[in-house]
């Protein structure tokens, strides 16, 4: 009765983690963790840990109390698209792709002179050149165009070698923007829209997903290692073969660092600082941050300087810590630091409301573009939320897919006329 990508179910993959780092934690304590050496705290460590232990159980239970008494059973059949003809996806795939190909070559000129490997070569360093020229705008027109390509190949039940040249290179071109999560979780979202236009069949096949899901945190993995050899290349540092940095890389040691102490899973010491001094030094936001993912469609210029919570937790305690990303603060935190444990409590359980509504819509609009953008927000948003923030959410998940919609609609009739 598993439905693999419905919300709850990669929610609590991710919710898993936590526990991880918090077993991690228990045995080696945090004497090497900057997150806690480059603080103060005012509770005792130990304590705020037990808390932290806690605030993870109760969010959990909290979440599937809410998912499950509002989810609903239903059996899931996509229809086709019967308003826009075949001939139109096909103009859109190909305008689509042109357009951000073409964005794509023009950065690699003026970043790398034109030479593809250096500029991939160089993507631990993509934010800070974007910062001064350069632009990804026209990326987006490629991810859409492999989402109608895949739906063409989903109808007529053939895979081409073309879609695949084609998949790989817009995940190549996104793995090219320095994020490594969004370029997995656009992987990801290709397998739950296959998942989906296919239920009745492939929900006989967990296996394949389950094997697919671990190929692509390998994957996310080895990308990571890229762009730290990356980095390490750019400040010539690179004192070893690639074999023997790979190596290395992958001890047991290196990959605890790179996804507990690194804070690529939920970041328990940050949870316990929210939970030790928000209060005390920023004060709870009374559901403040729940909103600030609208600013994400107006320009940067006009939006609020670090307005996000999570540049609020870089500069107000962790200046000093390298590195110019931003820090979350975990999912059970950002609940914490709007309410308290009220927030925790019942924070939780109806975020958990939303993400089971958000599943039942795909019963009332059962067609391929709900399916797109319930992917979007699924991978995006649901899935990593144990990590994020409500920040995370985008209007951009939806406005895009109705906007393609009603293009491809357009052309159509277009061609419809024409053949009268």
């Amino acid at each position: 009765n598993l439905v693999f990508f419905e919300p709850i179910v990669l929610f609590n993959f991710f919710t898993m983690s936590s526990f991880i780092a918090i077993v991690y934690y228990f045995n080696v304590g945090f004497y090497k963790s900057e997150y806690i050496t480059l603080t103060s705290f005012s509770q005792d460590i130990d304590v705020l840990f037990l808390k932290v232990t806690y605030f993870c159980l109760l969010g959990l239970v909290m979440t599937n109390l809410g998912y499950f008494i509002f989810r609903k059973k239903m059996e899931i059949h996509i229809k086709p698209e019967s308003n826009i003809s075949d001939f139109s996806f096909k103009i859109g795939i190909v305008l689509f792709l042109v357009l951000c190909y073409a964005n794509f070559f023009y950065n690699v000129w003026i970043f790398a002179g034109g030479n593809v490997f250096n500029y991939l070569s160089n993507v631990s360093i993509r934010a800070y050149e974007f910062e001064s020229s350069g632009t990804t705008i026209m990326y987006n027109f490629g991810f859409i165009a492999v989402y109608l390509y895949l739906y063409l190949c989903l109808k007529r039940n053939k895979f081409t070698f073309r879609f695949y040249s084609v998949l790989l290179s817009i995940i190549i071109i996104k793995f090219s923007m320095g994020r490594l999560l969004h370029t997995i979780n656009f992987a990801l979202s290709v397998f739950v829209i296959q998942y989906f236009y296919h239920y009745q069949v492939l929900r006989k096949k967990h296996y394949l997903y389950i094997g697919g899901l671990l190929g692509l945190i390998g994957l996310g993995v080895f990308m990571y290692f890229l762009r730290v050899l990356s980095s390490l290349a750019f400040n010539n540092m690179v004192n070893k073969s690639f074999f023997d940095q790979m190596t290395d890389f992958f001890k047991l040691e290196s990959l605890f660092k790179f996804l507990i102490e690194k804070g690529n899973i939920p970041n328990i010491p940050v949870l316990m600082k929210i939970i030790d001094s928000w209060e005390s030094d920023i004060g709870f936001y009374m559901g403040k941050s729940y909103f600030t993912w609208l600013y994400n469609v107006l320009p940067s210029t006009i939006r609020p300087v670090d307005y996000q919570t999570s540049f609020v937790i870089k500069n107000r305690w962790y200046s000093a810590l390298l590195g110019g990303g931003s820090i979350p603060p975990t999912g059970i935190g950002e609940m914490y630091l709007n309410f308290g444990l009220f927030g925790v409590i019942f924070g939780m359980f109806f975020f958990c409301v939303l993400m089971a509504y958000t599943y039942n819509l795909l019963n009332k609009f059962n067609n391929i573009w709900y399916l797109m953008i319930y992917s979007q927000i699924l991978v995006y948003f649901f899935a990593i939320y144990p990590k994020g923030e409500f920040d995370n959410m985008s209007l951009f998940y939806i406005l895009p897919f109705i906007a393609t919609y009603i293009f491809l609609l357009f052309l159509s009739k277009i061609f419809s006329k024409t053949k009268i």
